[in-house]
């Protein structure tokens, strides 16, 4: 194989690899967008509601939410994904 070939395997492997991780981030980025934005509803129904039960399942919603958030923020940092806007919003 000629060293023009070698190189030309080699950036399609790096470029692989960079599109691949691309992917990935933009799915964690969506999904921490998708999680804040079903928190901020949780949160908008709890300032809304009277009813003792109801609160409470929305105290519980919010709850998990925070935990699943705060998740996602930490698989973020393990794969290097850095985005300002949502690691000032970390809970």
């Amino acid at each position: 194989m000629k060293l023009v070939e070698k190189i030309r395997n080699l950036i399609s492997i790096i470029d692989q690899y960079f599109k691949k991780n691309n992917m990935h981030s933009d799915k964690i980025l969506l999904e921490l967008e998708e999680v804040k934005n079903q928190l901020d509803h949780a949160q908008l129904l709890f300032n809304s509601q009277t009813n003792l039960d109801l609160i409470d399942a929305c105290i519980y919603q919010i709850d998990s939410l925070e935990a699943k958030y705060n998740y996602l923020i930490k698989e973020a940092r393990k794969k290097g994904i850095k985005n300002d806007i949502e690691y000032s919003l970390a809970l």
